[in-house]
């Protein structure tokens, strides 16, 4: 998921500095993934839904509700026990500069409320979300306004 919005404005508004060249040399960048989704945290959970709705908080606060029968397996039965919740957060600028990651629209840089990865698994298999039990995210940061949506990604 990504909450995008219009144009990215240009600036920084949180007094950060950027990297200077004399700091640069100062660090050793010898095995460190940059630019890759991999460089992004994995975080995982287990969940057992079959009782009460089940709520998964991710380290930025990124929060999703799991409804019973909210997870369906190959063959569209609901799956409720021995779910891994996988999730990705990038909701800060240096988030998506380690993560190489962008959001675009027709050739245009989008201002982002912020990108998410979630994914469920049972057995070590991927889990569809029941189109008629859907789960519920809620972003932190991200505002409401005319010009900001959701967009799912592949």
């Amino acid at each position: 998921f990504a909450s995008c919005g219009g144009p990215s404005k240009k600036g920084n508004d949180k007094g950060e500095r950027p990297i200077t060249n004399s700091s640069a040399k100062e660090q050793s960048f010898e095995n460190t993934k940059i630019n890759t989704l991999d460089s992004i945290p994995l975080q995982t959970f287990n969940v057992d839904i079959a009782g009460d709705d089940e709520m998964v908080i991710g380290e930025k606060r990124s929060c999703y509700i799991l409804p019973k029968n909210c997870f369906l397996d190959e063959n569209g039965k609901p799956v409720n026990r021995g779910i891994t919740v996988e999730l990705r957060e990038l909701n800060a600028m240096q988030d998506f500069i380690k993560g190489g990651i962008s959001t675009m629209s027709n050739g245009k840089l989008l201002c982002t409320g912020g990108s998410y990865y979630f994914n469920a698994k049972a057995n070590g298999k991927n889990l569809k979300i029941n189109p008629a039990v859907k789960p519920v995210g809620l972003f932190p940061g991200v505002k409401k306004g005319k010009d900001m949506g959701f967009l799912k990604g592949k």
